[in-house]
């Protein structure tokens, strides 16, 4: 850099500090503002604003010469880029032809020591004017129309300005909140209603018995149940007040379907018209010796049920098949006591 250039940019500092000075004295009033009477403040801030308009008046008149200067050394710059660039392909032209046996030993070492010397002279040079043009960059920047303190006094002001407003309405924003929490509260209402239709289908279901097989009854205490074991021995048909309260008992279910293989029932039946709650199986059932064993009973009810010979077909009606002991009279299955003579039929 020249001495004139030099000086250039020593003067161009100096403003540079000065405005600096001027703008850290308004900042320092803009902290003290409520320190002192408000037409005092406001005298002082005029007399920092016009020195400050003074000084960045001196800075813009120097600023021209500058970026006429910025301009020359962006031009110097790229005439000194294509010299390294042109010197430094010599240099490698030259190392290709002594390779190939074109210059000796000697005299190629001679010339490398010469292209390597301009090659860095070059370099030095184009670094230097890289130097001088970033700084003169640096000070166009600073020199540049900018009044920090005041650009800080009316952001604060316009912060405060919008800050107010932002604060001031409390109940919209406590308003909004509650028709959130509103539709927050109505939406898992919604979600927590029972299904209605799930529910009655998997009770339905839950009463809906397997296809051919007969009425599935729940397993129950562990007491003697007298129909079943007559049910058992007999493998007669129930009773109809059996009947109504087993179909009663499993209201919704789908009706059993007969297993093939029962017999017809009464005259002017069909098998698919007569529904069949307990199948009547072509061989003779087996006795539960474990539950008559259990009851008490055996002997007696296996002497009056041999005398009965072979089951009878069912029909509508139920078939009175126990005898009683004391008179001879036929009972429902059902009864505990002789409908003639009141005894008691069967003692479990």
């Amino acid at each position: 850099m020249s001495d004139e250039r030099r000086k250039q940019v020593e003067h161009i500092q100096a403003l540079l500090s000065e405005r600096r000075k001027i703008e850290r004295w308004l900042q320092g009033l803009e902290s003290r503002r409520g320190d002192a009477p408000s037409h005092v403040v406001a005298r002082v801030e005029a007399d920092y604003r016009s020195k400050l308009a003074e000084s960045q008046a001196r800075l813009s008149s120097e600023t021209g010469a500058v970026r006429a200067l910025v301009s020359d050394l962006e031009s110097a710059l790229a005439t000194q880029e294509r010299a390294v660039t042109a010197k430094a392909d010599e240099r490698a032209e030259s190392e290709l032809r002594a390779a190939v046996g074109e210059f000796g030993a000697k005299a190629w070492d001679k010339l490398k020591a010469t292209l390597d010397a301009a090659v860095a002279a070059l370099e030095e040079e184009r670094d230097a004017t890289r130097r001088e043009l970033e700084t003169m960059r640096a000070l166009l920047d600073d020199a540049a129309p900018g009044d920090a303190a005041g650009q800080r006094s009316a952001t604060a002001t316009e912060a405060a300005a919008f800050t107010a407003p932002e604060s001031a309405p409390p109940r919209a924003e406590a308003e909004e909140k509650l028709a959130d929490a509103a539709e927050s509260h109505a939406e898992p209402a919604a979600d927590a209603m029972p299904p209605a239709e799930t529910t009655s289908a998997a009770a339905s279901s839950s009463a809906v018995p397997v296809a051919g097989t007969a009425s599935h009854v729940p397993d129950a205490a562990p007491t003697v149940d007298e129909l079943a074991f007559l049910r058992t021995v007999l493998g007669g048909s129930t009773p109809p007040d059996a009947q109504h309260a087993t179909v009663g008992a499993s209201s919704g279910a789908r009706p059993v379907t007969r297993p093939s293989g029962v017999r017809a029932t009464s005259a002017g039946t069909s098998k698919a018209d007569a529904p069949q709650l307990f199948p009547t199986p072509d061989a003779p059932m087996p006795v539960n010796e474990d539950m008559a064993r259990e009851s008490g009973g055996f002997q007696r009810l296996s002497c009056q049920f041999g005398q009965l010979g072979d089951p009878t077909p069912r029909s509508s009606e139920a078939v009175k098949s126990l005898k009683c002991s004391e008179c001879g009279t036929l009972n429902y299955p059902t009864e505990w006591y002789c409908e003639r003579c009141g005894g008691e039929l069967a003692a479990f």
